[in-house]
């Protein structure tokens, strides 16, 4: 009875380069996971700042319509009073319609900024 027993000698050779290839492929994977995990959190970070600055912005555009309506109202008095013209009274409504339709957008963008910032955090 007899034990035989074949091994190559190659194969210490080439597991040393898979180990140190499998060894390579985990860093660069641990590197990608790093590198996107960034990404991510730089996105997040962006669309809540952007979030934010779309309740200034609204803020900014309530202002702008009192503000806007004030105006017509002077203007409209004194039109009345006959003491602007008529042009005067259109340049008023048009500034009202503008900061009125401002405030709208601002609205929009603050659900557009909502949305990016699910999207950004993978709700959506």
């Amino acid at each position: 009875m007899g034990v035989g027993v074949k091994y190559s000698l190659s194969s210490l050779f080439k597991s040393n380069k898979t180990i140190r290839r499998a060894k390579e492929q985990l860093r660069l994977s641990n590197t990608a996971h790093s590198v996107a995990a960034e990404t991510v959190n730089n996105n997040m970070q962006q669309a809540y700042t952007m979030h934010k600055q779309s309740f200034v912005e609204l803020r900014t555009q309530q202002k702008s319509v009192e503000l806007a309506q004030q105006n017509y109202q002077v203007v409209s008095n004194r039109y009345n009073n006959q003491l602007a013209l008529i042009t005067d009274m259109i340049d008023a409504s048009n500034i009202k319609l503008n900061a009125e339709l401002q405030e709208v957008n601002a609205r929009i963008n603050i659900a557009y900024t909502y949305y990016n910032v699910r999207y950004a955090a993978g709700n959506i």
